[in-house]
């Protein structure tokens, strides 16, 4: 059993790759909303991972709150946050899942709002344009000053991190992500500022990257400038 402490971030790796059995012992899991959302998947492929994800993310807070899978209420906030409906006696309990490809990571802390989003290296089209879209100028440098075989993983750095603050904050539908900055030194923690005109600006906010596995580049977003201590486990089906 896993003890969040107030200090820490947990980040729970999940395969979405369950054999066509699991998947349907996992199905059953989720909730009636949950199943009408995956049956608007358009791939059989999509469907068994939302249900493998999302069952995932029911056993696993679960744990955290002392309460059968099944009795795990979530819902979406109106920026489209997926949160707890009711934690009694767990009402410090905050988490943040993000999925590319075959892969999610779940990431739960207490007492601190938390984002957290990963992405899977692969070749981007057109990634100059987006980078002109959504890097701030002293970004763009950097990033321009690179090689070029190390652009898309710089990209995909910065692009998690400001998603992970923007998730965070609950608001990532509202914020430009080229008004939220990075700024990481090699071997120094990062730094994120947002500009002066945004209303987050004054939300602070502890960033970390991470890999969650070969070929993926993740970060999350933890309220506070306390460095968390980060723990992290594998979920390997029914629990």
């Amino acid at each position: 059993m896993p003890i969040l402490d107030d200090a820490e971030v947990h980040l729970w790796r999940i395969p979405l790759r369950a054999e066509p059995g699991d998947v349907a012992d996992l199905w059953s899991l989720l909730s009636v909303e949950e199943k009408a959302e995956a049956e608007k998947l358009p791939s059989a492929e999509q469907r068994a991972q939302f249900a493998t994800g999302r069952a995932a993310v029911r056993q696993i807070l679960a744990m955290y709150l002392e309460r059968p899978p099944e009795e795990v209420h979530l819902r979406r906030s109106e920026h489209g946050k997926l949160c707890l409906v009711d934690a009694a006696g767990h009402e410090g309990v905050r988490f943040n899942v993000s999925h590319s490809r075959d892969l999610a990571v779940l990431a739960v802390a207490h007492g601190r709002e938390i984002g957290v989003d990963i992405e899977a290296l692969r070749p981007v089209l057109q990634l100059e344009r987006i980078v002109d879209r959504v890097l701030s100028p002293a970004e763009k440098a950097v990033f321009l000053a690179a090689g070029s075989d190390e652009r898309v993983d710089l990209f995909f750095r910065f692009w998690t991190q400001k998603k992970a603050y923007v998730k965070a904050i609950g608001c990532q539908s509202r914020i430009p992500l080229d008004r939220v900055e990075v700024d990481f030194r090699r071997d120094t923690p990062v730094e994120l500022r947002a500009s002066l005109d945004l209303q987050i600006a004054r939300n602070r906010f502890t960033v970390c990257d991470f890999i969650p596995e070969t070929e993926f580049r993740g970060a999350f977003a933890v309220g506070g400038r306390q460095l968390p201590k980060v723990r992290c486990w594998k979920w390997f089906g029914q629990m």
